[in-house]
């Protein structure tokens, strides 16, 4: 039979550049870049073709072309028959997008196969299975309050950003976090596509490789009436993936209709890391961040933390089920680690309703 035509993530137009010495200038071949999980491919206009497996490209770097006066070339380096090649490609629309797509997407298919290679290695070194080498938890999780830990088994981190984050964005993925809002009673949701690039959070002052906005309504339900029926609230999340060893999405609240909404922001941090060679463990975290100093704070971050974590353990069924589905796996293949949370104050009484 014959095999299905590979999904392509995405293209660029772009132009190859056979660049053999610094200072030779050789005429451009036009044609376009097209990005598949397995493979790069260069098709020119002419009858140039190239094919790259992700796991030979050591690296990609941007560079500029003709001489040093234009920046909008990248270099891609790869093994091809046992030696270092570089290729050159400029004239992109789109560098910015292409240099991190395909840097992702060359960074994920060597670890797994260094990965893939150690696991060899070690079946025919040794009878017993050791892990790989932990990856350490996050150093921001801990300034916050922990709102819950869990695991996922038998999913890579590649695969939990595709079905959880990526909103179908540039992979095959169904939208999640949008559809969730609203099946949790959210109105007027609108997710923004993520701009890919260098963008920086300024509560955590850490790098991420993209950004978006979502924003929604939901109706209040505090017991503490004050203020307006219906809240609006604004998310930036802030997202990036450490190979396959880590996958961080946070979120910086900003709120309208709430009591003393002007004075708080709430940061929500999802840390996915890897546990072992087939498994992730979750870490969810709340930090509420005061602009302005207020008589309520303790009773303001009691109450968004503890009507937190009732909404983001909703999240997380969602996300388990869709992780299931992504694996083909029964969703009882899933475990809660100890969970670890800051217990509620049954005397205070809740001045706000975040719903984050």
């Amino acid at each position: 039979p014959n095999e299905a035509p590979p999904t392509v993530i995405d293209s660029f137009s772009a132009a190859y550049w056979p660049k053999t010495s610094e200072g030779y200038i050789s005429p451009l071949l036009h044609g376009r870049i097209f990005l598949t999980k397995d493979k790069f491919y260069f098709v020119g206009w002419s009858d140039k073709k190239i094919v790259l497996d992700w796991p030979d490209v050591t690296g990609v770097s941007k560079e500029k072309n003709l001489m040093g006066t234009i920046d909008n070339s990248l270099k891609l380096t790869a093994v091809v028959d046992d030696k270092e090649t570089s290729y050159f490609f400029g004239s992109f629309a789109a560098r910015e997008g292409a240099f991190l797509l395909m840097d992702r997407l060359s960074t994920v298919a060597r670890t797994i196969s260094e990965l893939q290679g150690k696991k060899a290695q070690k079946k025919t070194s040794s009878p017993s299975r050791s892990l790989t080498t932990p990856v350490p938890p996050d150093a921001t999780m801990k300034k916050m309050d922990k709102l819950m830990t869990k695991k996922l088994k038998n999913i890579s981190i590649e695969k939990f950003y595709e079905v959880v984050w990526s909103e179908g964005c540039k992979t095959d993925a169904a939208p999640l976090y949008g559809p969730w809002l609203i099946e949790m009673g959210s109105e007027k949701v609108k997710v923004s596509e993520w701009n890919f690039g260098e963008h920086t959070n300024s509560w955590c002052s850490e790098k991420y490789d993209q950004v978006r906005t979502i924003d929604f309504e939901f109706k209040r339900t505090t017991h503490l009436y004050i203020g307006p029926p219906i809240a609006q609230v604004r998310q930036t999340q802030y997202c990036r993936t450490e190979g396959n060893d880590k996958c961080v999405l946070h979120m910086t609240l900003g709120f309208e209709g709430i009591p003393y909404s002007d004075c708080f922001e709430v940061e929500i941090r999802w840390v996915a890391r890897r546990d072992g060679e087939n498994d992730i463990t979750v870490d969810v975290g709340c930090f509420v961040k005061f602009v302005k100093s207020t008589m309520f704070a303790s009773k303001i971050r009691g109450g968004t933390v503890s009507e937190t974590k009732p909404v983001h353990e909703q999240l997380f069924a969602k996300v388990r089920e869709a992780c299931a589905g992504a694996r083909g796996a029964a969703g009882d293949d899933v475990a809660d680690e100890e969970e670890e949370g800051v217990e509620e104050d049954p005397t205070e009484e809740e001045t706000t309703s975040t719903k984050p």
